[in-house]
């Protein structure tokens, strides 16, 4: 079990004690409460059931461990990141802002056996998977306004988060003030407003960043960029071809079902087929960056 990181207060800020159920901030004298079985700092309070569809979770769940092409390829990527990045033989503190149903930590624990995990999501349904799989400590919270003390992490990762927030300026913040001074912050994106279309409205996005757009974005909560590149190259021209087909060929009903079909694993051949398809890219990125993709992945460093 990973150690439960320091919290403070999201109404006063001020440091909170969490001890038994609800926390009692001494501070401002404010009650915290546990929802679905995990701590819910979520404030100011929201209906955390709002967004990314309920019955979605379990789907995505089923096919991250079914090692879907995609949920495999972003894994190796993450690790390859990370230990291009920071020292990951030490013990980490690692924040998984956006974590959803916990895949990516339960996968990276297996192979950085000395960091201490910390998750985070606003999804009850989610964070209930994530609690279940992972024996680390989980906390319902805003990524705009997360339970932690200034420089509690040395990594921060938020994997298609941003994308969905109506103020991703105000999350990428909260990663920074987080982060100890020399920390490094992850982050996947969708890529490409060309490639808008009905799955990122299945999917509760807000927008989907251009390279340059991804980096002012990062800069502005005053992180050092030191990479920003295109990734899922190798699908990039099925990508284009399916959503315009979708917007074109399709009407509104059949191209939404037909988004909510990318949830499921290919069957075990044509997934294998397409892992191995991916394999050049994972090769290659270990050593460049690339121009187009489906996502973006960048490597942000706080400053010393």
């Amino acid at each position: 079990m990973s150690p439960h990181p320091p919290l403070r207060c999201p109404a006063c800020r001020e440091p909170l004690t969490a001890e038994g159920t609800p926390a009692v901030c001494a501070a401002c004298g404010r009650e915290w409460g546990e929802r679905r079985g995990v701590p819910d700092f979520v404030f100011p309070a929201t209906d955390p059931e709002d967004g990314f569809p309920t019955a979605a979770h379990a789907s995505v769940f089923e096919r991250e461990e079914a090692l879907h092409y995609l949920s495999w390829f972003r894994a190796h990527l993450l690790e390859q990141l990370i230990r291009a990045s920071v020292d990951a033989d030490r013990p980490l503190r690692i924040l998984d802002a956006g974590c959803g149903t916990g895949f990516m930590a339960a996968w990276l624990a297996k192979r950085l056996p000395a960091a201490a995990f910390t998750l985070v999501d606003l999804a009850p349904e989610a964070l209930a998977f994530a609690a279940e799989r992972n024996r680390v400590p989980c906390y319902l919270a805003l990524g705009e306004n997360l339970p932690f003390p200034d420089n509690t992490f040395d990594l921060v990762f938020s994997l298609d988060v941003y994308e969905h927030l109506d103020d991703d300026a105000a999350a990428v913040r909260e990663a920074h003030r987080v982060l100890a001074p020399g920390g490094a912050h992850l982050v996947f994106a969708p890529g490409m407003m060309l490639l808008w279309n009905v799955g990122d409205e299945v999917q509760c996005h807000r927008r989907r960043y251009e390279r340059d757009g991804l980096r002012r974005l990062l800069e502005g909560a005053g992180f050092t960029v030191e990479r920003v590149t295109a990734m899922l190259s190798t699908p990039f021209p099925l990508a284009v071809a399916a959503r315009v087909g979708r917007r074109k060929l399709l009407s509104a009903e059949r191209a939404r079902a037909s988004a909510l079909a990318d949830f499921w694993t290919p069957p075990s051949a044509l997934n294998a087929c397409l892992k191995t398809a991916l394999l050049p890219e994972l090769w290659w990125l270990r050593r460049a960056d690339l121009p187009w993709g489906v996502s973006l992945a960048a490597v942000a460093r706080k400053k010393v």
